[in-house]
């Protein structure tokens, strides 16, 4: 490989100078040097030297849905995000930028600052100022990353220099609970990407967790993390992400087939509605909007020039600053699974927006979801009061409430919280083992004792199937039994094999997290002597 003096003489600083994680374990280093991508994370499109764009010889075969009729479009939301592609872009006459749009059927895009061509952005939102980062490759490897800090009033900027691969995301996220900004960083020097945590003031991040590479992030006002990543059927997958361990819960398909470029998302605490910039496997550039509680996506418009944007995010919406701030201790539980109710606890309000004592309420507001008319309002109650409301008439499932409090001098911030109503789906089983008893396998395991959705499960009520696995073939060997052992009699091998098994739980509410068992070397032995001809032989890195 021959490179430029200058360009040689930054990779040989650049191996030399950055230090690896601390407490990362097996997630490589996160210097530039060693943290390349180990698999094909999503990209920007890319522009020719000629003046035309590249475009795919043959696209993918994915056909889009149609467009769901999208109802109640707010054309008052305005998004901002960075442009990184359009159709009438060129390698030479290229218009990277902060951009705002509306979230309607006709967006539009008004460019508001210019920032330097990079191969990756993403940033959003954070207490007022536009966040984001920049990093540039170099054979599939992070050569520079750099942290921006935007005022909008003046659309100037404070930069920041960053030598952590870690800062390079597909997307970032503000949380505005927990004052930090998550992300997903594919550059980990594994074959791992990594949940990131990020101090919003200097751009610094921290390893947290192994996580499934995520094309888009989003937190709502509950301080719940969402993400979007791309499933087996090519589908935009919703799910929420544990910002502690990095375990994902699927919620439901987008049912939108896309391609694998930078994208973004957001979400708008006013209206709990979540916003994605996407590109789909036909590489059109399209926004949608995606129901937190289905993942089902709405079609709202597709980008002039089918524009790539990440970064996306919403300016906090000002409220008067003698309005009521946003009521305290927000939580719904639904303790009874066997009954259809969720109670709503929180405290009122006790100081204006800009932190002065509130002296009067005129109501709060209780909202459903995205229902445009409250099912519930308090009305007057003293600003500190605790109030507590029944909802008797919730869906069984998810649901997501907001909470916005009035007084005479306008709207007060949103608050949100969702609870799982009903009987929760189980997580998986516990300390699941197989021994050999008799010369038959014995699967051994305890139930779980609450739900994927944090709800409390009765072990008794639970039913178990269990599967039997040989060269990934998979073979139902018990259903609906009821106690938390299971020989497997029936199985009988003509030669050695390795034999997994798989059990599940059930209640009423479904199928929990499947649980998968250590393998165990099952069979007749082999009779000497003994000659192996290594047929079809392969490297493999299992069952050892």
């Amino acid at each position: 490989m021959n490179l430029p003096v200058k360009h040689l003489l930054f990779c040989l600083l650049a191996i030399g100078s950055y230090l690896p994680v601390a407490g990362q374990e097996n997630a490589g280093s996160d210097s530039f040097a060693t943290a390349k991508r180990q698999r094909p994370y999503a990209v920007a499109r890319t522009l020719r030297t000629d003046g035309k764009n590249i475009r795919k010889l043959q696209h993918s075969p994915y056909q889009q849905n149609a467009p769901a009729v999208l109802r109640n479009i707010s054309a008052k939301t305005q998004l901002y995000g960075t442009v990184i592609y359009a159709d009438d872009w060129t390698s030479t006459s290229n218009d990277f930028g902060i951009y705002a749009f509306r979230a309607s059927v006709s967006p539009g895009l008004e460019k508001k600052m210019a920032v330097a061509e990079a191969d990756g952005l993403t940033g959003d939102y954070v207490e007022g100022k536009y966040c984001y980062f920049d990093y540039k490759l170099y054979n599939g490897q992070v050569i520079e990353v750099n942290y921006h800090i935007v005022d909008p009033a003046t659309w100037t900027l404070t930069t920041l220099s960053k030598n952590s691969s870690l800062c390079a995301c597909s997307d970032v996220t503000y949380d505005r609970i927990s004052k930090k900004m998550y992300g997903c960083s594919p550059y980990t020097g594994s074959a791992e990407s990594a949940l990131v945590e990020i101090d919003p003031a200097s751009g610094d991040a921290r390893y947290l967790a192994p996580l499934p590479y995520m094309l888009a992030m989003a937190s709502d006002a509950a301080g719940t993390l969402f993400g979007i990543y791309m499933n087996d059927s090519g589908e935009g997958m919703l799910c929420r992400i544990n910002t502690l361990t990095g375990d994902i819960k699927d919620i439901g398909s987008t049912e939108l087939k896309i391609g694998n470029f930078l994208q973004s998302a957001t979400i708008d605490y006013d209206s709990n509605t979540l916003y994605w910039a996407t590109t789909t496997a036909e590489e059109t550039g399209v926004l949608y909007k995606v129901d937190p509680i289905t993942g089902q996506a709405s079609y709202l418009a597709q980008f002039p020039e089918n524009e790539e944007i990440t970064g996306l995010g919403i300016p906090g919406e000002a409220f008067p600053d003698e309005a009521p701030d946003r009521v305290e201790a927000l939580k719904a539980v639904a303790p009874d699974p066997e009954i259809q109710e969720a109670t709503l606890t929180f405290t009122a309000p006790r100081t204006c927006v800009d932190g002065t004592p509130l002296t009067e309420l005129t109501r709060i507001d209780l909202y459903r979801a995205t229902d445009t008319e409250p099912i519930h309002s308090f009305a007057r109650p003293d600003p500190g009061a605790l109030c507590s409301w029944t909802d008797r008439a919730p869906a069984p499932g998810i649901n997501t409430y907001r909470v916005i409090p009035v007084n005479d001098k306008g709207t007060g911030p949103t608050a949100f919280t969702w609870v799982y109503v009903g009987v929760d789906l189980p997580t998986a089983v516990k300390n699941l083992t197989v021994t050999l008893t008799g010369e038959k396998p014995v699967i051994t395991w305890e139930a779980p004792e609450t739900g994927v959705n944090g709800q409390l499960l009765n072990p008794a009520a639970l039913t178990y199937t269990v599967e039997r696995i040989i060269n990934e073939e998979t073979v139902p060997v018990a259903e609906n039994i009821t106690a938390t052992t299971f020989t497997d009699s029936e199985l009988e091998l003509a030669v050695q094999s390795f034999v997994y098994y798989r059990v599940t739980a059930i209640s009423a509410g479904g199928s929990g997290v499947p649980a998968l068992s250590r393998g165990i070397l099952y069979g007749p032995a082999y009779r000497l002597t003994f000659h192996e001809s290594f047929p079809e032989q392969q490297t493999a890195c299992s069952p050892w």
